[in-house]
């Protein structure tokens, strides 16, 4: 997800719900794969302020070793995929 002027990045980090619609053809099957899109939108000049890649629910682990789930974005991910059209 790109930010932008419709997109503010907190969009990414405050929902407890993330329900994501997503075309098929953006899924890629590597994270390394969005390289490439980075290089050529920087190429371009379009470069956002940030980009983020979600891979899953946001998940860390506190000094005692117990998993967080949501602390640094949704807790719960939900994702959509749809055919092209």
């Amino acid at each position: 997800m790109h930010s932008g002027p419709g997109m503010p990045i907190l969009l990414n980090y405050l929902p407890l719900y993330l329900i994501a619609v997503v075309p098929r053809s953006k899924i890629l099957p590597y994270m390394d794969d969005y390289a490439l899109i980075a290089n050529e939108i920087a190429q371009r000049g379009e470069t956002p302020r940030n980009m983020c890649l979600i891979s899953g629910v946001s998940g860390t682990t506190d000094i005692e070793g117990v998993l967080i789930q949501g602390a640094h974005g949704p807790e719960v991910l939900h994702m959509i995929i749809v055919e092209d059209q």
